[in-house]
This record gives C-alpha cells, sequence and structure tokens, in this order.
C-alpha cells in the first residue's frame, strides 16, 4: 500500500496523507479529515518507511523518555500521558536509571545513536546523568531545575500548604515527616512549604528520610515509630503515595490504628490511594497530565514555537479517611 492509496480510499491527497502520517499536520488539516485519513491507513495496512522517512526528514520520530524509575506507579502513568498525546506522531523509547546509573548512561547513549529527536527526563534520572541534554528535551518535575529548558512543573507549594493547614485544622501539632532520600527538588520544596506553614501554625516537625520504595519506608517506619510515639507525633506525612503505603504497613504491624492513632498523608494520589483502608488523603499531583502537557510542549520544541520556560500545573488537596478524624473528638 501506497499513500496514493490511502488518498485515493480517503479522498485527500497525497500531500494530506504526508503531513497526517509524519506528524505535521497540527494547524493544517482539519480534525475529521486527520481522523479519515488515518482510519483509512489502518485499514489498508499502510505504514510510514520510517527509514525513508528519516533520511528525507532528518528525523527519527522518536523520542526517549529517560525517568527514575517505571516501576513507580508514578511514572508509569507519566508514560501513559505521553503515549495518548503523542499518538502516532511519534514513537516512545523508555530508559530508567534504577537499572544503575551507569548502565542508564550507556542505554542513553545508544538513544543518542539511534538519532531520537528528543528527551522527556524527569530531575532525578537527569542528575544521574551528570549532564544536561545534547537533544531537544523537556524537563519534568523540577522546580529548581536548569533555566536554558522547557521545564513542566506541579504548584507544590499551594499543595503541601493546604495540607498542613487541613492537619493543623484537625488538631495535629506534632508531626512526623517521611522525607525521600532523592535528593531532588521537588522533595524538597515540597517539605520545605509544608514545613514553613507548619512553624507558622505553632507546629512541630520530626523529619527522618527513607528510601522511596514500599519496602524501605515500612522497614523505616518499623524502626522510628518509638521515638515518634515519644515524641507525641500524632500525623505522619510522606513524600509519596509509594512511600505512604509503606508506612500503612509498618502501623499496621505495630498496630497503631489510622487515622484514631495516627493520621496519614502523602503528596502524587495515584489510583490506589483511594483504594486503601483506610483511603489516603493527599495532595494530588496530576502524572498524566504532566506526561500530556510535557508531550504537548516537547512537539513545540521540536518545532522551534517554543522558547525555554516554566509551565506549572497545578495541584489539588484531596481529603480522605487517613486524616478525617479530628484530634480529640
Amino acid at each position: 500500500m501506497t499513500a496514493a492509496d490511502v488518498a485515493s480510499a480517503a479522498g485527500v491527497s497525497t500531500a494530506t496523507v504526508s503531513l497526517v502520517v509524519n506528524g505535521k499536520d497540527a494547524g493544517r488539516v482539519l480534525p475529521e479529515t486527520r481522523q479519515r485519513v488515518l482510519e483509512e491507513a489502518n485499514r489498508l495496512g499502510y505504514e510510514v518507511d520510517r527509514r525513508a522517512r528519516s533520511l528525507a526528514t532528518g528525523r527519527s520520530g522518536i523520542v526517549g523518555f529517560v525517568s527514575t524509575g517505571l516501576s513507580n506507579p508514578f511514572f508509569a502513568a507519566v508514560q501513559m500521558g505521553l503515549l495518548e498525546e503523542f499518538d502516532d506522531r511519534l514513537q516512545l523509547l523508555s530508559i530508567a536509571t534504577e537499572i544503575g546509573h551507569t548502565t542508564a548512561r550507556r542505554n542513553v547513549a545508544a538513544l543518542f545513536a539511534i538519532g531520537v529527536d528528543g528527551i522527556i527526563i524527569d530531575a532525578s534520572a537527569l542528575e544521574a546523568l551528570g549532564e544536561q541534554p545534547s537533544v531537544p528535551a523537556v524537563l519534568l518535575d523540577s522546580p529548581r531545575g536548569p533555566s536554558g529548558l522547557v521545564r513542566v512543573n506541579f504548584d507544590l507549594v499551594s499543595g503541601a500548604e493546604a495540607l498542613a493547614a487541613h492537619l493543623l485544622e484537625r488538631g495535629h501539632q506534632r508531626i512526623g515527616y517521611l522525607q525521600s532520600d532523592q535528593q531532588t527538588d521537588t522533595f524538597a520544596l515540597r517539605y520545605e512549604a509544608f514545613a514553613v506553614r507548619i512553624h507558622a501554625g505553632g507546629g512541630v516537625l520530626s523529619k527522618a528520610s527513607s528510601g522511596n520504595t514500599i519496602e524501605a519506608a515500612s522497614e523505616r517506619l518499623l524502626k522510628l515509630w518509638g521515638e515518634w510515639d515519644a515524641l507525641g507525633v500524632t500525623a505522619i506525612v510522606c513524600a509519596s503515595d509509594v512511600m505512604a503505603y509503606g508506612a500503612l504497613q509498618a502501623l499496621r504491624t505495630l498496630q497503631v490504628a489510622v487515622p484514631g492513632r495516627a493520621a496519614l498523608a502523602s503528596f502524587d494520589d495515584l489510583p490506589t490511594a483511594a483504594l486503601l483502608e483506610p483511603s489516603l488523603t493527599c495532595v494530588r499531583l496530576p502524572a498524566r497530565e504532566l506526561g500530556r502537557r510535557a508531550a504537548t510542549e516537547f512537539l513545540d520544541v521540536l518545532s522551534g514555537r517554543t522558547e525555554a520556560r516554566e509551565v506549572i500545573l497545578p495541584t489539588e488537596l484531596v481529603v480522605r479517611a487517613s486524616t478525617h478524624r479530628r484530634l480529640g473528638a
């Protein structure tokens, strides 16, 4: 099948087919026409010769997604957002630095050797690589990241402040904060904004660090709870949902009732947060939307329509059962 066959079936010109299948139709082809072309191309089994297109356009049609870890559900959701927005315009290749920094650097070098059109990378992965990308790039969740890149970030300050105000309003004055041991801007800013609001409200914070996994957080809190209990801690905040899952597991093992004895909250709001028992109060950081917006920004970077800038996505406090009980009630 050729582009001419698709054009004939869809009732359009071969030029229109070329624009659609090469992802250059934005603002030039009506959405209904684009859909008709794609449907006919799919029905006829037409496939773009990517090698020929690469030679003709100087682009591979491939973008790399480099993240801290695809085993983390947050990054899996980001990847889904990327795939949804790119649709058939670009193909996505994913690499995770959790396999080790040396291997990750080698894999990213292989991406560049393939001739990817650019990369989308999260802040932790960028630190692991140790240098700024030499190809077009969009940086995710890096509030203090390099100003020379397009960055898509969350409004972490307002989300953290809302969570702090919520716990203070519930009567919690002594709060334990389980911080990720990944030394990145996003985790630092979450804690800083939360701490400022808690201290302004007369509260006291006890902070400890843990690996950003269920197992690490559970093990850390099992060892830590005796100290926090002696300090009178009545609420625990975790830097991520995954860490909160581990914290809840530890509290169950210790037979500490949530929220009866200790309230629990976190940042992310992954789909499973609402399914826990008790359901988890979270600052919602919309991961899928982060991926979709990053894809949109990347397409603009690739076309030369966007210069370095920061895009801020809104956050939201979602109150659920894990903090529902008012202290002393």
